[in-house]
């Protein structure tokens, strides 16, 4: 299995794996925003983005990729 959705039935997520697989696994917040843009559906009211070492949120709402709010999460150091 290459990791696609069953023989292509989602070009959403057959998209976003083409993307970070070309990326590495990594995009920066703004390339993450605008790939989630790309896959967004009608529907689609809000997308987040999350920076796992900086504890840093984008979140866009309404399709509003432009105009994504940051939110800042602290994080636990651990023990």
């Amino acid at each position: 299995v290459d990791g696609r959705s069953a023989e292509g039935h989602c070009w959403r997520y057959d998209r976003i794996e083409d993307a970070l697989s070309q990326a590495g696994g990594r995009l920066d917040s703004g390339e993450a925003l605008e790939l989630l843009a790309q896959v967004a559906q009608g529907s689609t009211q809000w997308s987040i983005v999350y920076d796992q070492q900086s504890g840093d949120v984008q979140v866009a709402m309404g399709q509003q990729y432009g105009e994504a709010h940051t939110l800042h999460l602290p994080l636990n150091p651990g023990p």
